[in-house]
Order: structure tokens, then sequence, then C-alpha cells
């Protein structure tokens, strides 16, 4: 046995003998667990009280025995009311937990049998006199410093007035001659006094104990949220720093030369990867709102740009599918608006994928426009052909880790927290989210945000002038997009000729109708876009004018080893759908010689391979896990790019002060040193606070993280897993380096 457990076990044994002498077994019943928590001084006022309580309880119960032996019977009443509230003191210890609220109750009842019998006598006896100056004694032992305190001056203030009313010649004891009547007038404020404090002091005692219990709660809430969030965020970091090399190496893969079954393979692992990383996402994004740590970050922004890029989230899944994505933005929109986009995009996409999701046939219908009482205030709804909710269980939609139904779980998968963050941040934004919803028909959500309008500081859209008079043919055999086609030909004053199947647009050329161009859908039944195109070149006269391929599928319509690749130089542009307005209105003006060149199309995986050419730098890589170093240099590597890596803070350092970098991508969390601490460590070392230009790469993606890195001197953040996009995005935000670039070998780790 350890030394210290046997003192402790011979302590124990010396405080049960002690105990064992004392009489206590009876008085610990009526002492709270509290007190035994709170230490022995609070445990011994308790005892104390219940001791006193007994005491006084069997004395102004022997007085009330005396006087009824005595047949005065009447004046004994008082004690033995006395005596029974003395005697429950100690159940109000119990239940109260406190030991002041029971011994100012006590003293008040002390304090009036006191009195009473100091007015019986006219405090002329030492006993009497002792007895009432004994009783500031006891409060400071029951009550504290300052109950002794009040106590004591209430009974020099009831001896005091005695003294005076024995001098003017009051007879004592007492009776109900008009001096008794004076005294009794002065002496009972007195007493009143007394009863007022005890009740105060109860009051305040129970006051105090429920903002205890509050602050104890409170602080028990908090820690635990701490808690959580602390989980969530490692968790989320954990998860993060292997998915970056799932997503990261897949990619890379997809841009390899695969055949066909192996491309499936790889899009399957990249796709679940994704999905994982959504749900990610939407579990951290969900704990900060609970929390209340979600800041939102309002800035001016293009409005159209935004939703365009919603759009393109779910454009190629709804291509896959067949589906019919449209896109309608009401005159009165303004360009550029107030908010903050990032949430809103996250809104928009959370609202697309779902419509993707419960759609296999039929249309999906962006729709957006300004409330007419107030232009500030932007209506979005968002309207599918999928399989609509019933009104029951419209609801369940909007609570956390619900869905419709347990077999719409299992068959459409889904965390349940997709739609509940989005309504929390259109709240946020200064609006709402709803639905309407027919089961079988389709449903349409509805999302209202305070967005005013913003000063544009972007350059103006192209001229539309030269389109005024031109004749537009337009086929697509899906109402709702040829309606919106027309509608925006017609605002740039071009005359429009609808058709809804590529035959009918035939027939009317056949008749000697004249165009100046064409748009056409690529997706439609019986004769699609391209062989459409082919019959119009075919023509003898008058098919001549340039032609506009729409498509779901964006460039991968007629990209190489498609059934149509032959038909690319049938078309002057081939744009995706939906047809944002700005892009359509440039390849027009494009394809008729009345602008300049027709915006490039992205490639597969939408990365500029010639970037380090265009944008030379020197770049160094500060990240410890193996397979993310490949990963980041890989990734460079597709961008034109070479770099240096560092295994951790105190190497990325030592690789500095050796020559110098253009851009280093820093991650947080590193042996040794962290890429926080390096961060510092390098902004004190240079004069100049632009170089290195430092981009925090890390697992970390809450708020406080990205403040930490900014604080640190870091220019810019990248959030793990890494896509090729923000890579790049994240090296073009890099300033021209000041000297021609110096080819280094990378270090191998």
């Amino acid at each position: 046995m350890k030394p210290e457990t046997v003192n402790d076990a011979a302590a124990i044994s010396t405080r049960q003998e002690s105990d064992s002498r004392i009489p206590h077994d009876w008085v610990d019943r009526y002492v709270p667990p509290q007190c035994h928590s709170e230490g022995p001084e609070s445990v011994r006022q308790a005892r104390l009280v219940v001791w006193v309580s007994a005491v006084v309880a069997i004395g102004l119960l022997a007085g009330f025995l005396n006087a009824l032996v005595n047949s005065t019977g009447a004046r004994g009443l008082g004690p033995a009311a006395a005596a029974l509230l003395v005697a429950l003191l100690p159940q109000l210890l119990l239940r109260t937990g406190s030991v002041r609220l029971a011994g100012n109750v006590l003293m008040g009842t002390m304090f009036t049998v006191v009195a009473s019998a100091n007015l019986g006598v006219g405090g002329a006896l030492l006993g009497v006199y002792l007895g009432g100056l004994c009783l500031p004694v006891v409060a400071v032992l029951l009550a504290g410093r300052g109950a002794g305190a009040i106590w004591a001056a209430l009974t020099v203030a009831e001896y005091a007035l005695l003294e005076v009313l024995r001098r003017r010649g009051v007879a004592f004891p007492l009776s109900t001659t008009p001096e008794a009547i004076e005294a009794s007038r002065i002496i009972g404020p007195l007493a009143m006094i007394s009863f007022l404090y005890a009740i105060g002091a109860v009051y305040e005692t129970l006051k105090s104990k429920a903002v205890e219990e509050l602050r104890a709660a409170r602080d028990r809430a908090r820690q635990a949220d701490e808690a959580k969030g602390a989980f969530v965020a490692n968790m989320s970091h954990e998860i993060r720093t292997p998915m970056n090399a799932v997503i990261g190496m897949t990619g890379l893969l997809l841009d390899t030369k695969l055949e066909r079954e192996q491309h499936e393979y790889v899009e399957t692992i990249r796709t679940s990867g994704d999905t994982l990383l959504t749900i990610i996402n939407d579990i951290l994004d969900f704990a900060k709102i609970e929390s209340g740590k979600l800041e939102l970050d309002r800035q001016a922004f293009d409005l159209r740009a935004c939703v365009g890029e919603s759009l393109d989230l779910v454009a190629l899944q709804a291509g896959e599918k067949g589906l019919e994505l449209a896109l309608d933005i009401g005159d009165d929109v303004p360009v550029m608006v107030f908010t903050d986009p990032t949430r809103l995009r996250q809104i928009l996409a959370n609202l697309l994928s779902n419509a993707v999701k419960f759609t296999s046939s039929g249309e999906i219908v962006v729709s957006l426009s300004a409330e007419p009482e107030d232009p500030s205030r932007l209506r979005f709804s968002v309207r599918d052909t999928g399989v609509g909710v019933p009104a029951d269980r419209l609801d369940r939609l909007f609570l956390p880790f619900s869905q419709v139904d347990a077999t719409t779980t299992r068959r459409f998968g889904g965390t349940g927290l997709g739609l509940v963050i989005s309504k929390r941040f259109a709240e946020l934004l200064g609006g709402d989210l709803w639905v309407d919803s027919v089961p079988g028909q389709g449903s349409t959500f509805s999302l209202v945000v305070h967005a005013p309008e913003a000063s544009s500081s972007l350059e103006h859209a192209a001229d539309s002038t030269a389109l005024r008079g031109k004749r537009a043919l337009v086929v697509d055999d899906n109402a709702t997009n040829r309606t919106i086609l027309v509608h925006d030909l017609t605002r740039w004053n071009v005359n429009c000729l609808p058709f809804a199947s590529a035959r009918e647009a035939l027939a009317s050329l056949e008749a000697g109708e004249e165009f100046d161009f064409a748009v056409l859908d690529y997706q439609m039944p019986e004769m699609d876009g391209v062989e459409l195109g082919r019959r119009i070149r075919s023509l003898r006269t008058g098919g001549g004018f340039p032609l506009l391929l729409l498509s779901s599928i964006g460039a991968g319509a007629l990209s190489e080893g498609s059934a149509d690749s032959d038909a690319r130089s049938l078309f002057s542009a081939l744009l995706s759908k939906p047809a944002k307005a700005r892009l359509l209105l440039e390849a027009v003006l494009t394809a008729l010689g009345e602008g300049g060149a027709p915006p490039a199309l992205a490639g597969p995986s939408g990365v500029d391979r010639d970037l380090g050419e265009v944008h030379p730098l020197r770049i160094l890589v500060a990240e410890d896990n193996r397979v993310n170093q490949r990963v980041a240099l890989k990734m460079l590597e597709r961008l034109g790019y070479r770099a240096d890596v560092a295994g951790n803070g105190v190497e990325a350092l030592e690789a500095l002060d050796r020559q110098p970098y253009d851009l280093v991508l820093m991650d947080m969390q590193m042996p040794e040193m962290d890429g926080v601490e390096a961060s510092r460590q390098v902004r004190a070392r240079s004069g100049d606070a632009a170089r290195p230009w430092i981009v925090a790469m890390t697992a970390n993606v809450m708020p406080d993280d990205r403040a930490e890195c900014l604080r640190a001197g870091m220019n810019d953040f990248l959030a793990k897993p890494v896509v090729a996009s923000a890579l790049a995005t994240a090296l073009r935000a890099c300033p021209a380096p000041r000297s021609p670039r110096s080819e280094v070998s990378p270090i191998q780790p």
C-alpha cells in the first residue's frame, strides 16, 4: 500500500473515532449534501443551526407548558408558535441547503422572543441583558459577520429604547396603561424591522441560490458546447487530412488517359469522396450554428455570377439524368448586391442538389426577382418536377437529422441537415426559406434574402445595340427554356421565331424564312441539335448563318471521343445550359462579328496547365504528411510549377533562409513548429510583408482557424481537401515576382 494511502486511512479512522464521541448522527440527517461539498466550515455551521434550533424549540416549548400549568395559556401561544417555527428550521435547512437562510430565520424568531421577554421585565435584569447580547454572537456563527452586525445593531437599538421607556416612567411588566401602549408603539416597529430583515435575508438567499444554479447550468452548457466544438473540429481535421489525398489523387488520376472502365471506377471514388466531404461540411456548419459561432462575411458581389456558379455545380449531374436546367432572372434584379455570397451560394447549391437528387425526369427552373414593395429583398425559387412531399410531412424537412420518411432516406441518402442549415442561413441573411409541394408533381423552394443593391465596379456587359432588328431561330423542345431564351433575346431587340422541334424549324427554313443566327438545343427527341445543324448547313439557300449550340453536358457534348466530335466546326459557340444571359450575348455578338473573342471553354478539370508559364512563381510546400506532399507537388506540376518541400515549420524557415520564395503553401499542424508560428517568424524576420506570399493549406477549417492564420501574417487560406481550381485561384492571387524565376529542383521528402 502506498504511504499516502496509509495516512489517509489513519486520518479517516481518527475522524470516525472522534465523531463517534459526538452525537452527530441525528444532526447530520439535516445537513444538506451541498454543505459537505462546500467544506467542513459549512458542515459545522449547519450542525450549529440544528443544535440551536433544537435547544430553542425545547426551551420555548417548556415555557409554553409552564404557562399552561400556571393557567396563563394565552400568554404561551406566542412562544408555542415560535417553538413550532424553530422546530421546522432543520427541515428548512434540508430543503434549501442554505445555512444563512435558516440561521437568519432562527435569529429573527429568537430576537422576537427575547424582545417580548425584555418588555416583560423592562430590561432591568442582567441575565436578560446578557441573553439578548448573545444573539449577535450566535448570528455570527450561524450567518456570518454581516448578519451578526445587523442583529447587534437591532439588539442595541432595542435596549436603548427600553432604557428610554424605563426612564420615562413606563411600568414593567407592561400593562394597558397609556405608557404601555406608547411603549408598544415604539418597540413594535423594531420587531417589525427584525422580521423584515429576516424575510429579506430569506429572499436574498433564495435569489443568490437561483443565480448560482443558473450560472452553474450556464457554465456546464458552455463547457459542453466547447467540448462538442473541439471534438467536431478535431474530427474534421483528422478526416480532411486523408480526404485531401483521396480527392486530390483521384482528381489527378481523372486527368490521365484511362480506359472507360477505369474511368468509371475512379469517378465513383471521387464522387464518394465529395459526398463524404459534403457531410463533414454540413456537420461543421450545423455545429457552428448551434454554438452561435457562425459569422457572416457581407460584401458586394456579382449576383448573376453567384447564381451561375451554383448552377454549374449541378449542371453535369443534371445532364447525365437528362434534366433540363433553366434560369430566369427578372429585369428588376440588380447586377451587384451586398450580402454574404458564400452562404447564399451554399443555400442555392443545396436546393439545386436536392432538386436534381429527387427529380428523375423533367426540368429544374431557377427564378430570381425583386420584391415589388422592397427591392432590397430578393426572392429565389427553385422549382422541380420531382417526387414531391406530402403536406403533412413538410414540417419534417427543416428538422435536424430528419427526412420525409425512412424509405426516402434509404433511396436517396443524406444526413437531413442540408435544409436545416439552409433555413438558418436564410434567417441570418435577413430572410426565410419555405417549400410548396404536390406529391408526384414536384416541389418549389422559395428563398428570400435581404440583399441591397451595391455600387458596381465591374465592367459593363457587352453592348446589345448591334442586335437591334436581327432575326433569331430558337429551337428547344423544353417550353421553359424556350420561353427564357426568347425573353433574353427580345430584351436585346432581337426578333425571335421559336420552335419546339427540329422538323418544325426545317419546315420554316424550307418555306423561305431568313435568319441572322440560330440557337439550337443539343438534346431533343427525333432529331438532336447536331443533326439539325447538319441539315441546316446542307440547305442550298438560307443555311449559312451562325449556329449556337446549347447543351446540358457542356463541352463534353462535342469533346474528343464523343459521337458528335466531328461536328464541332458546325457551330460558332457551344454554351452550357442554362445559358447565362451575359455569355449568350457575348457569344451571339462574336458569332455575328460584332464582339471580341468568345469566352474560352474550360477543360474537363477546369485547370490552366500553362499557368506556370504565364504567372511564374518560386513555391515552397510546408507539409508534414508524405501523401499530402505528393498531392500538392502533383497538382502544382499539372499547373506548370515545380516546388520545394519542407516537412515542418523549422525546415520551412531554413529553406527561406537559403533562398527566396514567392509563395509558401503552409500547413497549420506540423511537428516541431506549426505553420502559424512559422508564419509569425517569417514576418518578424522579413521587412517586406508581401514576400513571401503565404497561403494556409490546412484541414483546420473553423472560423477561428482562418482568423488565426491571417493574424499570424498569412495572406490567403485554402481548406483541405484542396481542389486544383481553388489552388490555381490562390496562385493567381499571389503578386508577380520582382525578379526572374529560377528553376529549383524539388527536395524529395
